[in-house]
């Protein structure tokens, strides 16, 4: 990884490498900043590698925080929304709880798709109407 180097994200367009993060215990981090929205980010070099990289920042503002919840995120259909539920169990390991994984592992299996075809043919057709209780 060079500066100057371009990357493809999986879901954020294209990211361009600036250099290294300068904060010497953060090592493999370096800073990139995202074509499209301008957005600039220290991420980890393999995420960078691998276009798991995104140009999501923080909320500022418990305002832009429902607007990001209702923005469907999984699979372009499935939000959080602004409910009571939690979907992550541990806030340390970030260990999702196990009504979330069943959602998403439902709405994968409707609307995943590899080379623009359905990835699980057997749920061709089928929808999820609803949102997580």
């Amino acid at each position: 990884l060079f500066p100057g180097a371009v990357f493809a994200t999986k879901h954020n367009g294209e990211c361009s490498i600036l250099g290294r993060s300068e904060d010497k215990s953060r090592r493999g981090y370096y800073v990139v900043k995202f074509k499209d929205s301008g957005i600039v980010k220290e991420v980890y070099g393999t995420h960078i590698k691998s276009g798991a990289v995104s140009d999501c920042v923080f909320p500022s503002s418990e305002e832009e925080r429902v607007t990001l919840l209702m923005k469907p995120r999984y699979y372009e259909v499935g939000y959080i929304g602004n409910g009571r539920h939690p979907t992550i169990q541990d806030t340390k390991t970030h260990q999702r709880t196990r009504s979330f994984i069943l959602w998403h592992k439902m709405l994968a299996r409707c609307y995943m798709t590899s080379k623009g075809k359905q990835y699980f043919k057997g749920y061709k057709g089928v929808t999820v109407s609803g949102y997580l209780r």
